[in-house]
């Protein structure tokens, strides 16, 4: 598993439709992730939800992923797109993961560190 820092440029992403990691991304230093998802399938609709992965804290050891339906990933239908914030206080990694609903397609995919309010 590739872990990316907090910060990325748009990447497009092959998507199956079993379940598929999109990135990793770290955000132990992160309170707000904002992501960008956009279908770029004209067929197809995605649905994504998120891993997560926290740590209590800096001296122990990182717990297994827990499994988020985060609402703002679901139902996106063809050439559409979605911006979430997703809080990840007290997360160490969080991954995007998701499947599309015929024999798959393309996303892109970005995120970036929103300053805590």
């Amino acid at each position: 598993m590739s872990v990316y820092p907090r910060a990325q440029r748009a990447q497009t992403v092959a998507v199956a439709p079993t379940e598929t990691t999109l990135q990793t991304f770290d955000v132990d230093r992160t309170s707000v992730l904002a992501l960008h998802l956009y279908n770029a399938d004209a067929t197809q609709t995605f649905q994504g939800s998120l891993r997560l992965q926290a740590r209590p804290d800096e001296s122990t050891a990182v717990l297994p992923f827990a499994q988020s339906e985060w609402l703002g990933l679901r139902d996106v239908v063809p050439l559409t797109a979605r911006c979430v914030d997703v809080p990840v206080g007290g997360l160490a990694t969080l991954a995007v993961v998701g499947t599309m609903s015929g024999a798959g397609g393309n996303v892109v995919l970005s995120a970036r560190d929103l300053p805590a309010t």
